[in-house]
């Protein structure tokens, strides 16, 4: 009885492992559906990927700042006698980083209208927006944390509307 749950499990594992590897999407296949789908010349891809590579850099310590600073916070906020100066300025240097961060989303992504023809960057804004409503990657982050309550599926939501999708990357956004 044992070795026929054993050899149904396995079963099972490897089933779910074959059907996640069949889906997966690694970012260069993604990439090149996107280039293919917007028709991209050699000369827009290296450009786009520079942009995005140049963005990046950009937000690697403002994104370390702000987790920081949030942490603080936390802490602060944990107190017993917390002091509401020192809270507040850290509110104010959350505020500005944050800021700093959308100025160099802002950037990156006129930057990138500046590359691409205007028809090429209006399809790629409809399929940015696809993706993260859950159409063209299979189902954005929104509609995986579907199901869930609370803080959870708030933050993911929003955190996949932050990030700005550039497939031109490695991936990753803020």
């Amino acid at each position: 009885m044992k070795r026929k749950l054993i050899v149904i499990a396995a079963i099972a594992t490897a089933l779910v492992l074959l059907f996640a590897l069949a889906y997966a999407q690694t970012p260069g296949q993604q990439r090149m559906k996107v280039t293919d789908k917007l028709n991209l010349t050699d000369e827009q891809i290296n450009s786009l990927k520079d942009i995005q590579y140049n963005f990046q850099k950009a937000v690697i310590g403002l994104r370390a700042d702000l987790q920081s600073s949030r942490l603080e916070l936390r802490h602060l906020m944990m107190q017993e006698n917390a002091n509401q100066k020192e809270i507040a300025n850290l509110v104010d240097k959350i505020g500005e980083t944050q800021k700093k961060l959308l100025k160099q989303r802002v950037d990156r992504n006129l930057a990138m209208k500046s590359i691409l023809t205007p028809e090429q960057f209006q399809k790629f804004m409809q399929m940015r927006g696809d993706r993260m409503e859950g159409g063209m990657m299979g189902g954005g982050r929104g509609e995986r944390m579907k199901g869930m309550s609370g803080r959870g599926q708030n933050f993911h939501k929003n955190r996949s509307m932050r990030s700005g999708f550039c497939p031109f990357g490695n991936g990753s956004g803020i």
